[in-house]
């Protein structure tokens, strides 16, 4: 990661915060919380994902999720990968995303749920 990034200074943060909560999700049935230290976990697990799919700085990386904890923590892997983030809004109708899908002709696609990549998958 280059060291003049703001990703450095998003990292930074999140260390100096360390244990204390800093988001909380509000999600059904209940709210979800995460800490500095535990977001940047979740950041380590994607990027290590990331690593594995022979993707190449500059590719592209289509984000479809709802907005949340991990949508943060995928967005700021794909990042600090050097990956293109492709963010497409997860309650668009499949054939809808499809299109989009095939117009950026991301390398991967990173989805929030099982049932929405079937939904992707079937249209």
């Amino acid at each position: 990661m280059n060291e003049s990034s703001f990703l450095v200074d998003i990292y930074r943060s999140l260390e100096r915060v360390g244990e204390r909560r800093l988001l909380t999700e509000l999600s059904q049935p209940e709210a979800k919380s995460v800490k500095g230290r535990d977001l940047l976990r979740r950041i380590s697990q994607a990027r290590a994902f990331l690593s594995t799919q022979g993707l190449r700085s500059g590719d592209r990386c289509a984000l479809v999720a709802a907005n949340g904890i991990d949508w943060i923590a995928m967005d700021l892997a794909i990042m600090a990968e050097r990956l293109i983030v492709v963010p497409l809004y997860h309650r668009q109708a499949a054939g809808e995303l499809v299109a989009m899908l095939k117009d950026c002709s991301p390398a991967l696609i990173c989805c929030g749920s099982a049932g929405l990549r079937a939904a992707i998958v079937a249209a």
